[in-house]
């Protein structure tokens, strides 16, 4: 299979593109499928660690910082940053400033992605490097140094961290017992606060995929609801941070929910509520300049997203940035002339433009190649209740009329339209003009209506007349006239008959029903009489067989996650009684009675039906023993019909009766 050709027609196909970088040898031959990867993947952090990890390898170090620029303040995942160290030591060693650059590196990394759940493992290895490899320092320095790290890390929510905990309180007691009680007891109510919020970050986390790559919505609809339920997952875990458990200054807790919202973008970066959430959140710290920062990177993310670009503007509208949020809807409007985004548009150039800029757009609309009938009616609807200038909303529908007259959406439109402004002589024009030339598949929502019209405008005769048409025009069998004149007679769901008794005429309406023929042109009047019998017996025959259906009233409610029925779980019926055990025949009762418990019987399995089935199909003899019939005649009569003779112990043995045998058998020795 050619995954290159599958890329090139399908970009986001990831399980092509993951076997496309796992199957190449040489960094040659990896480094374009790393560069055109990156493109539809940039927060892929996984496989930017593994290019990084190939290039260093190669000892390709120029390339190795090249690739760091690019990736690392965008992706905040852990084992990248620690990539990004174990590059730092490269470089740094046998250099003069080695120890202090790796330090620096540590404490680089710790201020992005120190507050990370699974950071436990760089805490330590800084930790660790401290006690053995700084030197060259006094002691005071260095205890003051690692000090200061274990304070950082014993508050932070992380897995581990009262692994940190108990390590730092051994620390500190093997410097001075005296001072580690104070300082100890000091941080223990803020280390305790970090472990119970790194608990419940891990209970969050738990169903939220990391590593997931991000790509738009697509697939069936289990892979898109599987998709969107990170969505929710991932606002789930922002609305924990925005709670601020840990009791954080407005710093801190801005620094947090940050974090949270960028590491949430890795993967969801194709979802336009994540950009906007995250967004709104900025912009409610008053910082509006950050905000229009993160729609301008949102709308370079996906620039084909309608929703996305509508969130920028209504952003720029909402403070007043009128001329910028206009460049939205052109830029918007040259990429994609989709009528909704015309709609919008017009609305936003009625409220902070005016009437006449929203009517020189309706103009340029109309030439659009997809200008579809929303667009007529949004533009009516804005004349009519926002101008306030009917006759104007009248000009655009009969515009659209001739366009849309086989919509019958578009059509409905224009009668509510007239409708609430009471035109009856529009009313019954426009009605006429439709019926006439409207596609009789399309215009049954418009005979409803036209029926609703003249109950309420028309006298009997015109809604008689009116109800015939619409009869004739969409050849309404017999049993849909009589609903149509139920509905006359009804009114908002009222019925002049039961409603049992009108769902009955839908089921009727749903199913086909044989119409007996009767020829007697060419047989004799006879023939005919017998022929026409013959064909009314069949019939009757036939709708009198009785199918056996299911008592859905007995059915138990499957809800899905839970086993259907539990063992021992008594089966109720909806109106409270015990199932209904159904009385087995005599002889097939002591059948099973005579048999083994299932439990202690171990064997080939056997499938039930098909044992039936071999019994129901074969012959079975009365066994002799001592002279005496076995109980086996008992059964004759379930599977066969004959009855046994009578006379007959019932308690005679099976002459083949294995089990017995066996017990006989344990008894004797």
């Amino acid at each position: 299979m050619d995954y290159g050709e599958i890329v090139k027609r399908d970009k986001y196909n990831t399980e092509a593109w993951t076997t496309l970088l796992n199957n190449v040898n040489t960094i040659e031959e990896a480094r374009p499928l790393f560069e055109r990867f990156f493109k539809i993947f940039p927060t892929a952090a996984r496989y930017w660690k593994i290019w990084i990890e190939k290039e260093m390898s190669a000892k390709n170090l120029d390339r190795v910082e090249k690739i760091f620029d690019q990736c690392l303040f965008s992706n905040l995942d852990v084992d990248l940053w620690r990539s990004y160290i174990n590059y730092i030591k490269l470089v740094k060693k046998g250099a003069s400033d080695e120890l202090q650059g790796i330090n620096t590196a540590y404490e680089f990394v710790l201020k992005h992605v120190g507050i990370d759940l699974n950071a436990t493992s760089i805490w330590n290895d800084h930790i660790n490097f401290l006690k053995t490899e700084l030197k060259g320092i006094a002691t005071n320095e260095k205890i003051a140094a690692i000090r200061g790290v274990y304070h950082h890390a014993i508050i932070t929510p992380m897995a581990g961290v009262d692994q940190i905990w108990r390590e730092y309180d051994s620390w500190e007691h093997s410097n001075d017992k005296n001072l580690a009680k104070g300082i100890l007891t000091s941080f223990n109510q803020q280390h305790q606060t970090a472990k119970m919020c790194s608990r419940q970050r891990k209970r969050l986390r738990r169903s939220i995929m990391s590593g997931m790559l991000a790509r738009p919505p697509r697939g069936n609809s289990q892979v898109r609801d599987r998709d969107y339920l990170q969505v929710i997952h991932w606002s789930k875990l922002i609305d924990y941070e925005k709670s601020n458990p840990q009791r954080l200054t407005p710093t801190q807790l801005e620094e947090r929910v940050v974090f949270t919202y960028k590491q949430s973008l890795q993967t969801l970066r194709h979802y336009p509520e994540m950009w906007n959430s995250y967004a709104e959140y900025v912009c409610e710290r008053h910082q509006i300049g950050d905000a229009i920062a993160i729609y301008e990177k949102a709308i370079t993310a996906i620039p084909d997203s309608i929703l996305m670009n509508f969130f920028y503007a209504e952003f720029l509208e909402s403070h007043k940035k009128i001329e910028e949020a206009r460049t939205v809807y052109e830029k918007l409007i040259s990429l994609n002339d989709d009528p909704l985004i015309f709609i919008q548009f017009l609305r936003f150039s009625r409220r902070c433009e005016g009437m006449a800029k929203a009517r020189k757009l309706f103009i340029a609309a109309r030439k659009s190649k997809k200008c579809s009938y929303h667009i007529y009616i949004a533009a009516a609807m804005l004349e009519y209740f926002q101008n306030d200038e009917p006759k104007v909303a009248l000009k655009i529908l009969k515009l659209g009329l001739p366009l849309f007259i086989q919509n019958s959406q578009f059509v409905l439109h224009y009668l509510d339209f007239l409708t609430h402004r009471n035109d009856v002589n529009n009313l019954r024009a426009v009605f006429e003009r439709v019926l006439k030339e409207m596609d009789p598949k399309n215009s049954g929502p418009i005979w409803e209506r036209y029926i609703e019209f003249e109950q309420r405008f028309g006298d009997l005769k015109a809604l008689k007349e009116a109800e015939r048409r619409l009869c004739t025009a969409m050849e309404y069998p017999e049993i849909k006239k009589r609903m149509c004149l139920y509905k006359r007679y009804g009114y908002l769901g009222l019925l002049p008959c039961s409603q049992a008794h009108y769902n009955t005429l839908e089921r009727v309406l749903t199913t086909r029903i044989p119409d007996v023929h009767i020829e007697s042109n060419s047989k004799s009047n006879a023939e005919s009489s017998h022929s026409a019998s013959l064909m009314a017996k069949r019939y009757t025959a036939a709708s009198d067989v009785n199918f056996f259906r299911p008592d859905s009233t007995l059915m138990v409610e499957y809800k899905p996650g839970n086993p259907f029925l539990l063992p021992g779980q008594p089966v109720v019926t909806p109106d409270g009684a015990d199932w209904p055990i159904p009385e087995l025949p005599d002889p097939l009762d002591r059948l099973l009675r005579a048999l083994p418990p299932s439990q202690i019987t171990q064997g080939i399995p056997i499938t039930a039906d098909h044992l039936c089935t071999m019994i129901s199909g074969s012959t079975i003899p009365e066994a002799v023993e001592d002279g005496k019939p076995s109980a086996l005649g008992d059964f004759q009569e379930l599977f066969t019909g004959e009855k046994r003779k009578s006379g007959v112990a019932d308690e005679a043995p099976f002459r083949s009766d294995l089990y017995n045998q066996r017990r006989k058998a344990q008894k004797l020795s």
